[in-house]
């Protein structure tokens, strides 16, 4: 059936409202506080808390131990999962200059904008809510270009779409939003009579539309080109069949809910049985007004014939038998076994028997084997929200404009999705400690990546893409020259272009095309090879035969094409060589050439 906007976020508003009771109760569940309603939550109303049960009979008794193992399992969870520091690895295959020149945009924008936006924190929040609700959302906001974190309950996605393939139409709903944010983050400025709206996104894949509304009315609509929602899911545990999946708190509801029963029971006892009781006999001298005890209490008792005992006697009651402290303590131990968590992590302490760093290192280590699913959905969360990326932005720049950036958009990286590939690595800095910071600096300085006049400009402010730029400068530029030459048959050579080192990877670059057979390419680099050929010798370099002539250099050039990679590199060092030699005793100065002009060498 082909639906319309109306018919289709109707449906789905019926997902959230069906699901809501059952997200409640979840999150009740995680925050043990019975007066959770995702429904009508707005302001935070604290004036139920007291040192009372709440809406308990027994209003004698004061609150009972919140044993929570929910919460402390979940915390425990997500904290080892978010170890992981991940970020999106661009890496072109195949590729030409403009691919790698690309990839690298895109690699410090998606750099700059998860720091900007601190995605690790927000895919992190994530991953909570997907163990607390099975499943969290990552929304790449195609109005305000931010990355956020809805609600699970606050997202409409049909199970069916989702079980099926990809879903192509998805609700996000905030109840009781301020109005003070619309005009804030979204430019709507109608004057609303009251302080909270509910605000509404609505994505159709099919129509290619954005759609705000307010309080059920359109308000605002934008076009939407990419084919995917842009909710990115994370998952406790993958579904076997649409949305619906299982939590953490799923898992320990039952266990949860004996361990609350026996603390009250326990607590209850506690409380209402005397911290000692005390027996006075009847009759005797002694009366229970006589003796006074606030956490205690008093009895007169009547002796049979033939007892004789002191006339006062202190007893300490039991509040409960032992076995009852004994099978909580199994319960809170199953629970921490059944999600996979050791006492180690949950609870900071040794576990008994572990005395060995070997014995703990395996500890983590079959701990880590148990949560690798989890991290494999933690690890997939950031390049499934970059792929996003890419896919929703369209026309703009990938990076303001400066110096050092090119004027490539985000229809450039779509046109050239198929030659590269995006892979996960962990988010690499210098440390924070200085003495590791002058290390790392020492070994970039070692392998030639930071001059020394520049070390102390990196220990103050270190910028390791600067570093790693003015490293690849020069072969970028060499790249550059040849792909205009390919693509636009432009064959302009700067003067700034080290010649030795362009006639090399014109050498090496023909052979590659030669092996493809893409002759119009390899015709097209023949050229530039002859134009730069004829500036070296106009400009005093020598060919390998050390005769001076064009002809020849390009005879010899061709003897160094067919030889093998490690030819190519020793033919132009010495080319190189010989055009030092040959200009030693007619230069100035070793740049210096006949009529005050300066080689390039």
């Amino acid at each position: 059936m082909n639906w319309n906007t109306e018919q289709s976020k109707t449906l789905l508003q019926s997902i959230i409202d069906s699901n809501l009771d059952f997200y409640s109760y979840k999150l009740a569940r995680y925050l043990n506080d019975v007066s959770v309603d995702l429904a009508f939550m707005s302001e935070y109303d604290d004036g139920i808390w007291n040192y009372r049960y709440f809406n308990l009979q027994d209003s004698d008794l004061a609150q009972s131990p919140k044993i929570n193992v929910i919460k402390s399992v979940i915390d425990t969870v997500t904290s080892k999962i978010s170890q992981q520091k991940v970020r999106p690895y661009f890496t072109p295959v195949n590729g030409l200059y403009s691919t790698r020149a690309i990839v690298k945009q895109a690699q410090q924008y998606f750099d700059i904008i998860f720091d900007k936006e601190k995605v690790h924190a927000k895919i992190t929040q994530a991953f909570r809510n997907a163990c607390i609700f099975g499943i969290g959302y990552i929304l790449f906001n195609p109005f305000t270009k931010s990355i956020e974190v809805p609600g699970t309950w606050q997202v409409g996605i049909s199970n069916t779409e989702k079980g099926y393939g990809c879903p192509t139409k998805a609700l996000v709903e905030y109840r009781n939003m301020p109005v003070t944010q619309l005009v804030e983050r979204y430019g709507i400025g109608k004057d609303y009579k009251t302080s909270y709206v509910n605000f509404q996104l609505f994505f159709d894949t099919i129509k290619k539309e954005a759609i705000i509304y307010i309080n059920n009315s359109k308000v605002k609509t934008e076009k939407y080109e990419c084919d995917k929602i842009p909710l990115v899911p994370v998952y406790y545990n993958k579904p076997v069949f649409g949305t619906r999946t299982i939590s953490i708190v799923e898992e320990l509801d039952g266990i949860q809910t004996n361990i609350d029963l026996l603390s009250q029971k326990m607590s209850t006892a506690m409380q209402l049985t005397p911290a000692n009781t005390t027996y006075v006999e009847a009759g005797s001298s002694l009366t229970p007004s006589d003796i006074s005890n606030k956490t205690g209490n008093v009895y007169s008792v009547k002796m049979g014939l033939g007892h004789n005992n002191l006339p006062v006697v202190n007893v300490t009651p039991a509040p409960f038998d032992p076995s009852l402290d004994a099978h909580m303590q199994s319960l809170v131990k199953q629970a921490y076994e059944i999600v996979g968590v050791s006492q180690l992590s949950a609870q900071s302490k040794k576990p008994s028997g572990l005395d060995s760093g070997v014995a703990l290192s395996t500890l983590e280590d079959i701990e880590s084997d148990r949560f690798q699913c989890q991290v494999d959905n933690y690890v997939h969360a950031y390049l499934d929200l970059a792929e996003l990326i890419i896919d929703v932005l369209d026309d703009d720049r990938i990076l303001p404009k400066s110096i050092n950036s090119s004027d490539y958009s985000w229809k450039d990286v779509k046109k050239q999705k198929d030659l590269f590939k995006i892979q996960f690595s962990a988010a690499s800095a210098l440390s924070k400690d200085p003495q590791t910071k002058i290390q790392q600096i020492m070994q970039l300085t070692q392998v030639g990546l930071i001059t020394t006049d520049k070390i102390a400009m990196y220990l103050d402010s270190p910028d390791l893409e600067d570093v790693y730029r003015g490293a690849a400068a020069i072969q970028d530029a060499i790249d550059s020259v040849i792909q205009d030459a390919i693509e636009n048959e432009k064959y302009d050579i700067p003067d700034y272009i080290s010649y030795q080192q362009l006639l090399t990877q014109i050498i090496i670059e023909e052979n590659k095309l030669y092996a493809s057979n893409d002759t119009e390419s390899l015709e097209r680099l023949h050229k530039l090879k002859d134009n730069l050929l004829g500036i070296m010798n106009e400009q005093g370099f020598v060919d390998l035969s050390n005769t001076g002539t064009t002809d020849e250099m390009m005879t010899s050039e061709q003897g160094l094409a067919s030889g093998s990679a490690q030819d190519i590199t020793g033919a132009s060092a010495q080319a190189e060589a010989f055009a030092q030699e040959a200009t030693q005793d007619q230069l100035a100065t070793p740049n210096e050439l006949p009529g005050g002009e300066v080689a390039n060498v």
